[in-house]
């Protein structure tokens, strides 16, 4: 059977259901279990790209003995009718997750908003009033704001290719860039570029940048370019670039 070629996710995960588990390893001996494991676990982070040269294979499942490599052959079939299962049901599961993470956040902000226009048209009378409605305003702009970002921040997910990821950075930077872009353009405009960012980055295996450079560095206007296409990361990145070597 060849596997299914799909984009890497770095939160693809499987749970461990003993009696699933049980039942699927029954027929497999002491040795051919642990294989089972070790190789399903290959399978899942390489999102099905099992290699075909069989000696990379072997010591990407750490298997040196002949026995264990018997073993490793011997579950493979099994192993990847198993993990395409897994693969497939994990990822529609996670794009459900950023779908209502997406949503949430866009309802939030736009809840926040609509009370911060309600505040901007009340009537005021007085010095006293005047001030306590500038109060109000910066208070419903500074809960806008801080709605907005943890949408922002939840959905930016890197990507992960076949080196690795880059870390989204710091929370704080990212912060603060994302409060300079607002100057620059909407938050509607930022969402759906950063959207078309994450799915070409997925798409042509290219690292994400950290947060606070994507957001420094954006025009935020989706074009066939897709705003700021991901290049290798700058030097100060790498430092945030997570490998996975085997």
């Amino acid at each position: 059977m060849k596997p299914t070629t799909t984009n890497k996710d770095p939160l693809i995960h499987f749970p461990f259901y003993i009696n699933q588990y049980q039942g699927i390893l029954s027929r497999y001996s002491l040795e051919e279990k642990g294989a089972f494991i070790s190789l399903l676990c290959v399978y899942i982070v390489e999102d099905s790209q099992l290699p075909q040269n069989q000696d990379q294979l072997f010591r990407m499942c750490l298997a040196f003995s002949d026995n264990e490599k018997q073993a490793i052959l011997s579950v493979k079939d099994k192993v990847i009718e198993t993990g395409l299962e897994i693969l497939k049901y994990q990822k529609e599961k996670r794009e459900k997750c950023r779908e209502s993470a997406r949503i949430g956040g866009l309802a939030r902000a736009a809840k926040a908003q609509a009370n911060a226009q309600k505040t901007l048209k009340r009537p005021s009378s007085n010095t006293e009033k005047e001030k306590e409605t500038e109060t109000e305003k910066e208070t419903e702009k500074k809960i806008l704001l801080e709605s907005q970002f943890e949408s922002f921040w939840e959905f930016y997910i890197p990507v992960k290719t076949k080196d690795g990821f880059v870390k989204k950075g710091s929370r704080e930077k990212a912060e603060t860039a994302f409060t300079k872009a607002l100057k620059r353009t909407s938050f509607e405009k930022i969402m759906a570029a950063l959207e078309s960012y994450l799915t070409y980055c997925q798409q042509n295996n290219r690292f994400t940048k950290n947060a606070s450079s994507w957001l420094n560095e954006g025009d935020f206007e989706i074009t066939n370019e897709t705003c700021i296409i991901a290049k290798q990361p700058k030097a100060k990145d790498q430092l945030n670039l997570i490998r996975e070597d085997f």
